[in-house]
């Protein structure tokens, strides 16, 4: 009976873990004066690529808006929402698998070194604008709500 119980655990573990969308590990930003999100850059060149969530409040509801930022082969820093145009209707978002970011609907992958990310045949993660400001990746909370209909 123990072994079944522990089995039911790892298995809702394994389920609650995994069906998310999105890279699985998502760190929420709180808005600094000024409307903005400011993500320190030593914290991107450390990890490399880093999972963030934006919560949304709109009256009585909210709604998590994922995206994620990374720094390329040439030291320079890109955020990304957790989408792309094409796949985002399926609301799985991307993964990581080594030193690639996949795609957790149709599995195209993308170099985190390269600079530049080429449309990979209709896949491509949705830019997110934003800014390099005194030691922070500067995003306007207006640009990241921008895309809130990419998110469930």
């Amino acid at each position: 009976m123990v072994r079944g119980a522990a089995a039911l655990c790892v298995i809702l573990a394994l389920f609650l873990g995994g069906c998310g969308s999105g890279g699985g590990n998502y760190q929420e930003v709180e808005e600094s004066p000024g409307s903005v999100i400011k993500i320190p850059l030593k914290d991107i060149t450390s990890a490399g690529i880093l999972f963030y969530t934006y919560r949304h409040r709109s009256g009585l509801s909210s709604k998590n808006i994922n995206f994620f930022v990374r720094q390329d082969a040439l030291q320079q820093f890109h955020a990304y929402f957790d989408a792309c145009h094409t796949c985002a209707k399926f609301f799985k978002g991307y993964g990581i698998d080594g030193t690639e970011i996949v795609c957790n609907e149709c599995k195209k992958r993308f170099k985190l070194s390269d600079p530049d990310w080429k449309d990979n045949e209709g896949c491509l993660p949705i830019e997110l604008k934003n800014e390099i400001r005194d030691g922070y990746l500067v995003i306007a909370a207006s640009d990241i709500t921008s895309g809130e209909r990419l998110f469930k």
